[in-house]
């Protein structure tokens, strides 16, 4: 008879689901923000400001979904359904409009990135460009612009 193989789960893994189970359990707000288009050092700048006030953790998606089994809170297990871009967990007691608040306060522009979708429709008037006719509008014409 064959022996079935068993896998090694580190101890690193192991401690990150326990350490957002609890943090699911004892924690009065979990709010899920969308990170997919912050700037690595915007979102380390507004950890910074966050800092006291809440818990930011940025787990993989299976190990978030182990905490929340662990966690056994039926109410938490509905978030599975959000996490399909790469989102950051807050963790805080602070009330959850304080909390979107905060975020909204420590909010700031940031260049597009290439291949960026933009969340609202451009819209460029009609009317006299200071294009030269030619190669500007051929280039115009390649990204789907009439």
């Amino acid at each position: 008879m064959k022996k079935k193989k068993t896998s090694q789960v580190s101890k690193e893994k192991v401690k990150t689901v326990k350490e957002i189970s609890d943090l699911i359990k004892n924690k009065k707000t979990i709010l899920i923000a969308d990170i997919s288009s912050i700037p690595g050092s915007q979102f380390q700048q507004i950890g910074k400001k966050l800092r006291g006030k809440a818990i930011v953790k940025v787990p993989k998606k299976n190990l978030f979904f182990r905490a929340i089994d662990e966690s056994k809170n039926e109410n938490v297990s509905k978030l599975k359904d959000f996490f399909t871009k790469p989102v950051a967990i807050l963790f805080s007691d602070l009330d959850s409009y304080e909390l979107a608040g905060e975020l909204l306060r420590n909010k700031s522009p940031a260049k597009a990135k290439a291949g960026q979708i933009a969340p609202k429709d451009l819209e460029i008037p009609a009317g006299p460009t200071d294009l030269v006719p030619g190669p500007a509008i051929s280039e115009l014409g390649a990204l789907g612009i009439k």
